[in-house]
């Protein structure tokens, strides 16, 4: 009997044993388990990740694109703003001279019509060409400021 009983505890400490390593090996499942659900949420993460700098890469090559043709744009309306500019100061300087020139001819007529002789109409032609000038000289002051906007516009879309 006391065989039986050394066998009997024997057998008690080996399914304590058993029941210990089986408890282990559950929990060993369980994190297992655990961890296997984590790799795959981050894996999840990872993909919508790549996905967001995918979206981001793209979005970054199209405002590229735009910022180039805006670039472009601004530079041709520049050129197309300084090339009026021009034009103005041109027709300015012809009808400065112009001005200068019937001025003369007024002072002429004025010294003849204080002789008697009679005006032909100079000083009205005179004040004409400079009312054209004050035109021209305020469409070149629009054309100015239109062009510091778009230059400003043009560095303030570059830096972006």
């Amino acid at each position: 009997m006391a065989k039986l009983t050394a066998e009997l505890e024997e057998t008690k400490k080996s399914n304590l044993n058993q029941s210990k390593t089986n408890t282990d090996l559950t929990l060993a499942i369980e994190k297992l388990a655990n961890l296997e659900k984590e790799k795959a949420s981050l894996l999840k993460t990872n993909q919508d990740q790549k996905k967001q700098i995918d979206s981001l890469e793209r979005d970054a090559v199209q405002s590229e694109k735009l910022s180039t043709a805006f670039e472009q744009e601004a530079k041709a309306k520049m050129q197309q703003l300084e090339d009026r500019a021009v034009e103005l100061e041109l027709e300015n300087s012809d009808l400065m001279k112009q001005i200068t020139s019937l001025q003369k001819k007024t002072s002429i007529v004025s010294v003849g019509q204080a002789n008697g002789n009679s005006g032909n109409g100079n000083s009205a032609l005179v004040e004409a060409l400079k009312a054209q000038v004050q035109e021209s000289e305020i469409e070149r002051k629009q054309l100015s400021e239109s062009l510091e906007q778009w230059q400003l516009l043009a560095k303030v879309r570059t830096k972006l």
